[in-house]
């Protein structure tokens, strides 16, 4: 079977056909192989539509915070997504990670610290900095996935900012709309600038943090 037969085959088999399962079961076993070998990671080919077959996902989101010298908030960096990235090349971002079967709070900081500087040792540095604001559900409709995430923050100067590594840009209060940033963090972004945001808040239904 070539590869234009097995993707037909794809496309029409039924679901619930046995043959299909017996297929996608020797995928996972492989995949889970994998993991276990590469510390939790899926190859980036594969990395959507494992996603997507799961249907909802664990994500930890660090939301950076600029500050000037008086105190105030300045608005929030978000970063640029590079080339070859999964989805949304180009667009701004809040860094952040799905959770693997290996992670924990190490690993989770170290792949934060690794975006944040380039630099992963610096991953208990980083968790100490960091704040822990909640928790908020989120659609991401391109991905066919619906994502609980757990959020930190992280609150740096404008100074700072030029330390991180890659293209970062400050968005403030009333440019959360902007077309530039991805579109499922826009309003996780009106939730983190609300002086009383709940700790918890499923963005796909609070009418608060829709677009406006």
């Amino acid at each position: 079977m070539d590869h234009t037969q097995l993707l037909r085959y794809a496309e029409e088999v039924p679901l619930d056909d046995g043959n299909l399962a017996d297929f996608l079961d020797v995928v996972s076993r492989r995949l889970d192989q994998h993991r276990l070998s590469n510390h939790g990671w899926t190859p980036s080919p594969l990395f959507v539509p494992c996603i997507r077959f799961g249907g909802a996902g664990v994500v930890s989101d660090l939301v950076v915070s600029v500050y000037d010298s008086h105190g105030d908030r300045l608005g929030f960096a978000l970063k640029k997504r590079g080339a070859g990235e999964n989805g949304w090349e180009g667009q701004f971002h809040i860094i952040g990670t799905p959770h693997s079967r290996l992670d924990d709070e190490g690993s989770i900081f170290r792949k934060f610290a690794k975006e944040l500087y380039g630099a992963p040792e610096k991953w208990q540095e980083l968790l100490s900095a960091a704040m822990h604001v909640g928790q908020e559900v989120h659609d991401e409709d391109r991905r066919g996935v619906v994502c609980w995430t757990d959020t930190f923050e992280l609150r740096i100067s404008e100074r700072a900012l030029a330390e991180l590594t890659g293209e970062w840009r400050i968005f403030t209060e009333g440019g959360f709309g902007d077309e530039t940033i991805i579109d499922h963090h826009r309003p996780v972004l009106r939730w983190m600038a609300d002086p009383n945001r709940p700790e918890r808040v499923d963005l796909r239904f609070d009418v608060r943090y829709r677009s406006r």
